[in-house]
């Protein structure tokens, strides 16, 4: 569902994939960030900033960790 929300966008979807961020899932919280960085949610800035000291990892892809998908999303959505 996250990863589809990335695809959507739209206000609507860029909301709830920042609600996604608090989820106790790892794998939920990370495909949220990687979503948000998709569609250039620069609105999501302060939610991925307080998330660069999430050290968990995911369980998918290359295992990267919840502040290095953060890292990455911020570095995208300041650059736009």
């Amino acid at each position: 569902m996250i990863w589809s929300l990335g695809e959507i966008g739209g206000q609507d979807a860029v909301d709830a994939l920042i609600a996604a961020l608090d989820s106790k899932s790892v794998d939920v919280r990370v495909n949220a960030i990687l979503a948000l960085q998709k569609t250039g949610a620069r609105k999501a800035r302060p939610q991925l900033r307080a998330l660069l000291s999430d050290n968990e990892r995911c369980h998918f892809g290359k295992l990267i960790s919840v502040s290095e998908a953060a890292r990455a999303a911020l570095a995208t959505l300041d650059a736009q």
